[in-house]
């Protein structure tokens, strides 16, 4: 179920498991331009690429950079800072996963 839409153009969404309690960050690709906010509430099954990285354990030391070494854009996400802020328990670096949508279809 998508549980929110990125208002600030659509560009990331996230989906629950109620049966699991699971979240997963969906972001678009070149074949998806942006993801409708009517969007939320809704059940969505999506194909795509799930793409990993090691966290960061400390967001001063690694700030807008990704694991391969190129910067990442800034969140400006609540929803998006607080899944990671629920990795960040044990103070060592955790794996955060998205998932890189090629297509989607509400079911």
């Amino acid at each position: 179920m998508v549980t929110h839409v990125c208002k600030h153009g659509g560009q990331k969404m996230f989906l629950t498991d109620t049966v699991q309690d699971l979240s997963l960050l969906v972001r678009v690709s070149a074949s998806i331009p942006e993801f409708d906010v009517a969007l939320e509430g809704s059940t969505v099954q999506v194909s795509g690429k799930l793409i990993g990285s090691i966290a960061a354990a400390s967001e001063e030391e690694h700030e807008g950079e990704h694991a391969d070494g190129e910067h990442a854009e800034p969140s400006n996400c609540p929803t998006e800072e607080a899944m990671k802020d629920t990795t960040k328990t044990t103070g060592t670096p955790q794996m955060e996963y998205y998932l890189e949508a090629v297509s989607f279809k509400e079911i």
